[in-house]
C-alpha cells in the first residue's frame, strides 16, 4: 500500500510520505498508519539537531501526529508528549534558535 522508507531516503521524502499517510489517516483513520506517521516524524526530529533551522518544525510535526493519535487511542502519554514538544518548539522559536514557520501537515 505504501512504500517503505529506506535509510538512504532524504528528509523531504520522509516528510512527504508522512504527510500522505496523515491525509489518509484523516480520511480513513487506520491506527497502523498513524503509528507509522509518529515513527516517521520521530525519525525526522532525530535527524535534525537543535541547531538545524527546521528543528522546531520537526518538533511541531511530531506533536501534531501525537495529538491526532491521542484522539483515537486516549493514550495520555501521547498528549503529554505533544504538549511538551509544542512548548519546547515555541521556546526555541522565541529564543531565536529555530525557524518560526508553521509546520505544514
Amino acid at each position: 500500500m505504501y512504500e517503505q522508507v529506506d535509510d538512504g531516503e532524504d528528509e523531504a521524502d520522509i516528510i512527504d510520505l508522512a504527510s500522505t499517510l496523515l491525509a489518509d489517516c484523516k480520511a480513513e483513520l487506520p491506527l497502523a498508519n498513524l503509528d507509522t506517521i509518529v515513527s516517521l516524524c520521530r525519525e525526522v526530529l532525530d535527524r535534525r539537531p537543535i541547531s538545524h533551522p527546521l528543528h522546531s518544525d520537526a518538533m511541531r510535526g511530531l506533536a501534531y501526529a501525537l495529538g491526532v493519535r491521542f484522539m483515537y487511542t486516549d493514550q495520555i502519554n501521547d498528549i503529554q508528549e505533544s504538549f511538551t514538544l509544542r512548548h519546547k518548539a515555541l521556546k526555541l522559536a522565541l529564543e531565536g534558535t529555530s525557524n518560526v514557520s508553521a509546520f505544514s501537515f
